[in-house]
């Protein structure tokens, strides 16, 4: 196992705090099956009771963490993941919470 730097603890801690609101955690999951990008209309399906200002909001905090890129095509802005590693992460994490790996009786 690598030990990270205080720096590289840091910016992990600052992905994680990103990561840590569940708008952001849905946005970041929907964009990992749409590479061709999403505009903010398309994506607010994943949060329908939250106006477009506050999707806009979370989107840029993920933009400013550098898990999501914008690219403007005329006057609509489509949302694209920097990486799948956001996502697969996500992944993961639930994976923890929601099936924890089974002890063995040997380990008990």
């Amino acid at each position: 196992m690598t030990i990270l730097t205080k720096e590289q603890l840091q910016d992990t801690a600052a992905v994680c705090a990103v990561l840590s609101h569940e708008v952001r955690l849905a946005l970041v999951q929907r964009l990992f099956g749409h590479a061709a990008g999403s505009t903010v209309a398309e994506l607010q399906s994943v949060a329908p009771d939250i106006d477009e200002v506050t999707v806009r909001h979370h989107l840029q905090r993920l933009v400013s963490a550098g898990l999501v890129q914008e690219e403007r095509q005329g006057r609509q802005k489509f949302y694209t993941l920097h990486s799948v590693d956001a996502a697969h992460l996500i992944y993961q994490l639930s994976m923890l919470l929601w099936y924890p790996p089974v002890k063995s009786e040997e380990t008990t």
